[in-house]
């Protein structure tokens, strides 16, 4: 198995697409720190973020109209291939079983993520709260006893063997399907300003 690094997000990956480091934390992040209990070990925060999939976003929140553009949507789905480069949705669920830092918000965004994409049932938290409610910090005993069985709720859900390209198809077929990917992949491969890691 290919060797996974820990995303901004607290997610993993296995993409070898170009990754940025965040920038150095700022000193009100390192009093923040400091305040809830996490001592700063240096001046670079070591997680990562795929650099193509934080443009795409980056260049959407600055100009809305461009979903209607075919270049552009050319260009979000090419950045999602550099996030899951082996082609396997289903796959890359699995991984995060061994990521550390898989809270219960983590299993609950990609559970609401799946039910989303192959039923349309609508997600408690729309995306747009998400980035603000996720944070990366060490799992915890109730972090851990939140279930996350994504292999059940994937065959519960689809017939599909997690196939990326078949997984974009469900979800740009999902009204707002195109944009509430973009938003999963930006939340969960791209860059996060302001973020407290404890």
């Amino acid at each position: 198995m290919k060797k996974a690094a820990v995303l901004q997000s607290g997610f993993l990956t296995t993409s070898d697409a170009e990754m940025k480091r965040t920038p150095p934390e700022e000193s009100e992040d390192r009093v923040k720190s400091i305040i809830l209990g996490k001592l700063s070990t240096g001046d670079v925060n070591p997680f990562l973020y795929v650099k193509s999939i934080n443009d795409v976003f980056v260049e959407y929140q600055s100009d809305g109209t461009l979903m209607q553009k075919f270049d552009y949507r050319e260009k979000v789905l090419k950045a999602v291939k550099d996030c899951i480069p082996e082609g396997n949705f289903l796959e890359w669920c699995r991984l995060q079983e061994d990521s550390p830092y898989l809270s219960a918000m983590h299993k609950r965004m990609v559970r609401e993520t799946l039910l989303y994409v192959f039923t349309g049932k609508q997600r408690l938290y729309p995306m747009e709260s998400m980035a603000r409610i996720l944070t990366t910090r060490n799992t915890t005993e109730a972090d851990r006893s939140f279930e996350y069985k994504v292999t059940a709720l994937w065959r519960e859900c689809t017939s599909g063997n997690g196939n990326l390209k078949e997984v974009v198809s469900s979800w740009c077929s999902k009204p707002g399907g195109f944009s509430d990917m973009l938003y999963f992949f930006a939340i969960v491969f791209g860059k996060h300003e302001g973020l407290v890691n404890i």
